[in-house]
This record gives structure tokens, C-alpha cells and sequence, in this order.
């Protein structure tokens, strides 16, 4: 890794925050919460992205970010019983999510807007258990 992905890594790092979770390091936020400063004002202290002068191609390449690491583990157990020759009684219990790990979405990526770089929502839901019992014949 270059001198530039260390400090794109240092910027691009999960942070709590009085107004939530975020992936992008307080100092390269502006006090409006925009990546940039508005239209005619100069640039605020940290800020590290800039749009490109018109008609020109930013350095960056496309997707260069990615948000914080999805994880997700599902757990099921199956206990099947033969009452009778035709009867069974299965037991099976199911746990979405186990260990309850928080998997966010980082919705807005517009660096001029108010809420960049701020996770607005999780991707997959709390830890569920389910319990399920059948007879069947």
C-alpha cells in the first residue's frame, strides 16, 4: 500500500458520534456535515475531497471507498423422532444473526451533502431465535 491508501485508510474509519455512526474521520467533515465546502466559501480545515474544476476528471478512481465490513452468521439445529412407524416429532430451533453484530449501510456517499459519510441504517436485522416443534404423520 501507497503513502495515499494510508491515508485514505486514516480517514475512512467507523466512529461514534453524538449524531451517530460514521465512516469518515471527523476532521474531513465540515461543520454543515458536508465533505466539502459550499459553493464560493474556502476549504475548512482537514478537508480532504474537492470536486474538480469543471470539464476535468477528478483523481480518484470510481468505488475507490467501501463501507465498513459485512458479517453474518445464521445457526439452525434439527432434532428429528420417530414416535411410530409413521409418526415423527422434529424439534428444530433457528438463530438469525447469532452474534448480534451490527452490519451497516452507508447510504450517502455525496460529499456535498449534509449527511456524508453518516450510517443511516444497519443491513440485517437483531439477533432473532426462533423455536419450532411438528408432528407429522
Amino acid at each position: 500500500m501507497g503513502p495515499r491508501s494510508s491515508q485514505l485508510d486514516e480517514l475512512l474509519q467507523f466512529r461514534m458520534s453524538d449524531n451517530g455512526p460514521f465512516f469518515v474521520a471527523a476532521s474531513a467533515v465540515g461543520s454543515d456535515g458536508r465533505g466539502v465546502a459550499p459553493d464560493g466559501q474556502s476549504p475548512f480545515s482537514g478537508q480532504a475531497f474537492f470536486h474538480p474544476p469543471s470539464g476535468e476528471i477528478g483523481s480518484l478512481q470510481r468505488r475507490l471507498f467501501s463501507g465498513p465490513w459485512t458479517f453474518n452468521l445464521d445457526f439452525a439445529l434439527l432434532k428429528q423422532m420417530r414416535i411410530a412407524e409413521r409418526q415423527t416429532l422434529e424439534f428444530r430451533a433457528e438463530a438469525l444473526n447469532v452474534f448480534n453484530h451490527p452490519t451497516w449501510i452507508v447510504g450517502d456517499q455525496d460529499i456535498s451533502s449534509v449527511s456524508f459519510g453518516q450510517i443511516t441504517s444497519s443491513l440485517y436485522g437483531s439477533r432473532r431465535i426462533q423455536l419450532s416443534l411438528h408432528y407429522r404423520f
